[in-house]
């Protein structure tokens, strides 16, 4: 499905140290290619598919400036092994000695990111020896050296290497201070420790780096047993902290300090206040065990809101009906309202539909007592008691038509009938609440569902009437895109393909890089006959910067962005970003390989140019040169959103690139062909998953490029005979592509071919996928059926960025995106 007819005439691979390079000589005819293909690099789909047999050619030798960047491209990649052989093959002869001295360097480097300490420290001494200050990487050898040690467990030798590295350069000394207290850790040396983390406070580079060192300050005063100075330090974080979960967690170790002093009050007085003040935090459940454990009294109600946040229900209702049966007449509603729904987490839906009704019945002016009604009803849905949960919903309607909730119930009414397959009731319902409720906020949205609700049915000629009725009454709306393209689908299936045509063109004009237009100019052309699969192409153009791009970039930029004091040039010095400390900390971070500091750093100074367009510009160059790809997109983002246009489409071409890039194109075009992928559609997998940042992990651990879990990395690497895995290998490209590339050819075959299906499977899991998949549906019906909104927006925006990716870097469409 993914390959259509190849375009390419003639096409060579070369190769070096296996790694691919795919050009295509000649791509629109016998002569040349256009005039704005001059000078790119294209990949044709022969090339990925089989290659072409070669012309015998004697094999030119290597150069060592061709083996230096295979190595460069092979460490960016993960792959040290391979770098390792590179690096080692450009010293075994033939280079020149500065090609050696990088060589040398940068071999030490790999020896210590594969983890191989010894080797790391050999290669690096012997550069130190060979080297001696003549070389600007100098000074980070002494870093590197230290990073070597520390993974030998050689601390004192670490903390020699570090302050080495100090001596002759300080732009991050509190990181590397931070380091050497760490090392003296290890080495029972707790004075010393807090001597080097009280270094790293003194220029910290953020109120989050502050509170951290106090942390590991608090906890090596405890590891003395000085329990006093510990809450001192602990004490000074709270000045600091805003954060509530963070705030609890510190009031609970100061708690765990006092008791450990043998202060049983004053610990019982911090558990309190965490349980008090933050009872969501998972620190005050915590507190709230010391507490129970010690026999200290805790108020019952607050006892079961810290149990019901932190997932203890059982405990939760019985600290309710404590605190209800201790005052039965003067208690809150608030306990009956969690009590609720912490038997409905519990699956006890008829005591949750019990305590719903204690409230709404005996606590009217309760601040929970309205929410408690969409409570009780989806309490009885979840139960099985459809009739039941629609009764409620009804009767909260019918006593209160006026009430601030009213759209909102019979917007879930409506979808607890869809939920059900019940369309013809739920259409019913949605009309019900557009015409009662025209101006509530969601009343345009349910004119649209209603819409769906018909077309599933069959009923076009009621769906087009409701989307008629759409575009007449909310002709502003958001949404119009949306209902014009469901519109031209219901005139399609009644045959009136003219005017079907008019609304697709509607749509297309409305958004037009949004989702439905893209899908208009879809059906549109398969209207013309024109049936190609939404996901495949022929050919891809791999660009280069070329210098009228990068000035037309420029110009287009100044001409608008007006930034007090700038004179609007790009080169003012008085605001080069070079001199700036985050970037100076951060590009020095991220020379010694502390990325995710590195990171951190980039991201606040992100934060600090968030209103300059021509430094975010500078800053997005210099975070792309330095392999910082995310940090590079988001100041794109940045300006985009400070500019007079709406999408990055609209803007200059080089603007364009830099948004959507194909960075890791060696890996990304390899595994789509291993795998039989449109290459474009990996890029935006990885793009919409990462934003090509190879450390990017998710709050459920997903990791990498392609965001893989564990598990699931686990998983796929039985299949694929990866014997020697472990879950941090998802933290190198060459791993994390080869795996995401897998897992989405593999859920794109198991959906026979269905890329939607895949994708939402990809985000969601397969199994929610094939839930909703419906026999006979079409792609559109299944992204509207997907009940997951982060997923159904997933699936949406991969769309999107992958169309972005075919209009910048698939033949002659390339022009679209100029217009």
């Amino acid at each position: 499905m993914l390959w259509p007819r190849n375009l390419g005439k003639q096409c060579r691979v070369a190769s070096l140290l296996g790694l691919t390079t795919l050009f295509l000589a000649s791509q629109f005819s016998e002569t040349s290619p256009p005039a704005e293909f001059i000078g790119r690099e294209l990949i044709s789909i022969t090339a990925i598919a089989g290659p072409i047999a070669p012309t015998p050619t004697p094999t030119p030798a290597i150069q060592p400036a061709e083996r230096l960047e295979a190595a460069r491209i092979y460490r960016q990649n993960g792959d040290y092994q391979s770098a390792i052989a590179a690096y080692k093959a450009v010293l075994a002869g033939g280079a020149s000695s500065r090609q050696a001295e990088e060589a040398r360097y940068h071999l030490g480097e790999s020896y210590l990111a594969g983890g191989s300490y010894k080797l790391a420290v050999d290669t690096l001494k012997g550069f130190l020896q060979e080297h001696r200050g003549s070389d600007k990487r100098y000074p980070q050898t002494f870093f590197l050296l230290a990073q070597a040690y520390q993974g030998l467990g050689d601390w004192a030798e670490a903390v020699k290497y570090y302050r080495a590295y100090l001596a002759r350069r300080d732009v991050i000394a509190s990181y590397v201070n931070e380091l050497i207290g760490d090392c003296y850790i290890n080495l029972g040396n707790y004075s010393e420790a807090i001597s080097a983390y009280e270094e790293a406070l003194r220029e910290a580079p953020s109120a989050g780096f502050h509170v951290h060192i106090r942390e590991k300050i608090a906890d090596t005063y405890l590891r003395q047993q000085n329990y006093e100075l510990a809450i001192a330090q602990y004490d000074a974080i709270l000045e600091i902290a805003r954060i509530g979960y963070y705030r609890a967690k510190v009031e609970y170790l100061a708690g765990m300090a006092y008791l450990n002093w043998g202060q049983t009050d004053k610990a019982h007085a911090r558990f309190l206040k965490a349980v008090d003040t933050y009872p969501e935090a998972r620190y005050a459940y915590l507190s709230l065990v010391e507490l129970v454990n010690a026999g200290v009294e805790v108020d019952d109600f607050q006892r079961g809101l810290v149990d019901y946040y932190n997932g203890a229900y059982q405990p939760a209702v019985d600290a309710f009906r404590r605190y209800v049966q201790a005052d039965p007449t003067g208690h809150s509603g608030a306990a009956h309202y969690y009590a609720g729904l912490a038997y409905k987490a519990l699956g006890n839906c008829e005591s949750a539909r019990h305590e719903f009704d204690l409230l709404i019945d005996t606590h009217p002016e309760d601040e929970h007592r309205d929410q408690a009604w969409l409570e009780k009803a989806a309490a009885l849905a979840d139960c099985g008691d459809y009739d039941g949960a629609v009764q409620v919903y009804q009767t909260f309607v019918r006593l209160y038509p006026q009430h601030k909730l009213a759209g909102e119930v019979l917007w879930r009414r409506a979808q607890l009938a869809e939920s059900h397959k019940r369309y013809d009731e739920a259409a019913k319902t949605y009309l019900v609440l557009q015409s009662r409720y025209p101006q509530w906020e969601r009343a345009d949205a349910a004119l649209l569902q209603a819409g769906l609700c018909y077309y599933r049915l069959a009923k076009d000629e009621e769906a087009a009437g409701v989307w008629r009725k759409f575009l007449e009454d909310y002709a502003q709306s958001r949404l119009r895109a949306k209902a014009l393209f469901w519109l031209g689908k219901a005139y399609l299936r009644l045959g009136r393909t003219e005017e079907a045509r008019q609304s697709l063109a509607e749509a297309a004009a409305a958004s037009p890089q949004g989702y439905y237009a893209l899908r208009a100019r879809e059906l549109r052309r398969t209207i013309d006959g024109d049936a190609s699969p939404p996901f495949g192409g022929a050919n891809i153009l791999l660009v280069t910067d070329r210098p009228e791009e990068q000035k037309e970039a420029e110009a287009w930029l100044k001409s608008w962005a007006d930034v007090p004091g700038r004179n609007g040039e790009f080169d003012d010095p008085e605001f080069d970003i070079a001199y700036n400390p985050r970037f100076r900390r951060g590009r020095e971070l991220l020379a010694v390989g502390l990325r995710e500091e590195a990171l951190d750093e980039f991201k606040a100074l992100r934060e600090e140019l968030a209103d300059d367009p021509l430094a975010l510009y500078q800053l997005a160059l210099a975070c792309r040169s330095m392999g910082l790809y995310r940090s590079s997109i988001r100041c794109v983002q940045r300006i985009v959103h400070l500019s007079p246009i709406e999408s990055v489409l609209e803007g200059p071409l080089f603007l364009q690139r830099l948004a959507y890039p194909l960075y890791f194109k060696d890996l990304v075009i390899a595994e789509a062909q291993a795998n039989g992928l449109d290459p474009l559609l990996l890029f935006a997998v990885v793009r919409q998953e990462s934003l090509f940042e190879p450390q990017a992990a998710s709050w459920a651990d997903a990791r990498g490029l392609t965001q893989i879990v564990p598990s699931t990395g686990e998983w796929i690497a039985a299949r694929l005979g990866w014997s020697e895995y472990h879950s941090d290998d998802l933290d190198k490209p060459y791993v994390n592509i080869r795996f995401g590339a897998w897992y989405l050819a593999y859920q794109i075959q198991d959906f026979g071919g269905n890329v939607f299906a895949a994708l939402a499977a990809y985000n969601a899991g397969p199994g929610n996928a094939i839930r909703w998949l419906e026999d006979g549906s079409d792609d559109d019906l299944f992204v509207e059926g997907i009940t997951f909104a982060e997923s159904q927006f997933y699936v949406k925006r991969l769309y999107e960025q992958y169309f972005a990716y075919n209009a910048l870097y698939r033949g002659m469409e390339i022009e679209s995106a100029r217009k």
